[in-house]
């Protein structure tokens, strides 16, 4: 929640559990990525061993890419407002969340959290339905 006490809202009227399990899946394959990219390198790995782990590295950050573009697109079926403190100065008013060109606006310290309150199930505690 932002310092203020403000916070989104959201409407998940009009999604099913089809919705939800595409999200939830979206974000067990970006954890998955994201451990692969926490892993360390052995120190006594071999060239081959040394080029495996940094394909590997590097498909991890095209998965969390990918993803985070197909999180976004569900997110903004129910992301209906953003307080106006969440958002870049200079962000013009009237934005349509709808519109995945919006989410540009929002702080990307936000947007996480936005994130945060899906997966955890808060937004969908918070929401208007």
């Amino acid at each position: 929640m932002s310092e203020n006490g403000s916070t989104p809202t959201f409407d998940f009227s009009g999604v099913s559990r089809e919705w939800s399990q595409q999200f939830f899946k979206l974000a067990q394959i970006a954890t998955r990525a994201q451990i692969t990219l926490q892993r360390p390198l052995r120190p006594d790995a071999t060239p081959e061993q040394i080029e495996a782990f940094y394909d590997k590295q590097d498909k991890a950050l095209d998965i969390i890419g990918e993803l985070s573009d197909q999180q976004l697109a569900l997110i903004a079926q129910v992301l209906k407002e953003v307080p106006e403190d969440w958002l870049i100065s200079g962000a013009p008013g009237g934005l349509d969340w709808s519109d995945k060109a919006s989410y540009q606006w929002i702080q990307d310290d936000h947007y996480a959290e936005i994130l945060q309150m899906v997966q955890s199930g808060e937004a969908r505690k918070k929401a208007k339905n």
